[in-house]
């Protein structure tokens, strides 16, 4: 028996492993026990005989290559991470599932290993300057995942300012109207700026300045320094100055090079 989908709803699929995937469960439980105590050496060999034993372990692949990367051993990482992206992927040439109206969502948790393998590697490419390849893969997330409880539409909305692509941000934010994520409420009046319709960004960054204050005055700033709850903690907390300091760190240059998008911002304070 091989990976398979299997449909669970209408148009809902979930990955179905064979025996030899579940049956290597523990071991690799136990690596990532090993990786997350520090102890990577022991974590990558038990990682290694899992793919040895089981070469669609789509979990094992994405793992080892997190610790790979971790080690800057980018381009094996990004090997890894091809590997188990294209595992999952000769599942989809079943005829039965259609892009675009299927859907192979995170609210199954045999699904999830694939969609963060596939973040990943969108990651990596996006960071290796690749942009427009890591746009296919961001986009292929959030078809097959629309709920997107990965907050792949961040990474679209980042990729697409960085191609100076403002209506294809639009589109991201016209697909997710009652977020409050930092980048969808920001990003709306940041493209509507860039396209010349102040008067409909005037209402969203309104909005955004409402929802997330903090952010709007980290971009303001003359200078910017990361907050002390973010080197001790380690994680961004909702909201908070780490959060401000983490857009402005995505997005500030993009607002300061978009003429005019600052003071305006200044002048809704």
């Amino acid at each position: 028996m091989k990976l398979k989908l299997k449909r669970v709803t209408s148009n809902g699929w979930k990955f179905e492993h064979p025996p030899v995937v579940t049956r290597f469960n523990k071991m690799f439980n136990e690596a990532i026990e090993l990786m997350n105590e520090g102890y990577s050496d022991k974590s990558e060999d038990i990682l290694r005989i899992i793919i040895e034993e089981s070469p669609e372990h789509i979990d094992a692949y994405h793992h080892l290559a997190l610790l790979l990367l971790h080690r800057e051993k980018v381009k094996e990482a990004f090997r890894l991470w091809m590997k188990a992206v294209g595992i999952g992927k000769r599942c989809f040439l079943t005829k039965d599932f259609i892009f675009g109206k299927d859907l192979l969502e995170w609210d199954y948790p045999d699904n999830r290993p694939f969609l963060s393998a596939s973040e990943s590697l969108g990651s990596l490419l996006y960071n290796m300057g690749e942009v427009e390849e890591a746009l296919k893969i961001f986009h292929n997330i959030l078809s097959i995942n629309p709920n997107d409880d990965q907050g792949i539409r961040s990474l679209a909305i980042q990729a697409h300012f960085d191609l100076n692509q403002p209506e294809e941000v639009l589109k991201i934010c016209d697909n997710y109207r009652r977020d409050i994520m930092a980048d969808t409420l920001y990003g709306r009046p940041l493209a509507l700026i860039q396209t010349g319709r102040k008067d409909q960004a005037e209402r969203h960054l309104k909005e955004a300045i409402q929802w997330l204050p903090m952010i709007a005055k980290e971009l303001t700033k003359k200078r910017h320094s990361p907050p002390e709850d973010l080197l001790k903690a380690g994680y961004i907390t909702m909201g908070g100055p780490d959060k401000a300091y983490d857009y402005w760190q995505r997005f500030g240059k993009v607002w300061k090079d978009t003429e005019g998008a600052i003071d305006f911002m200044k002048g809704l304070m």
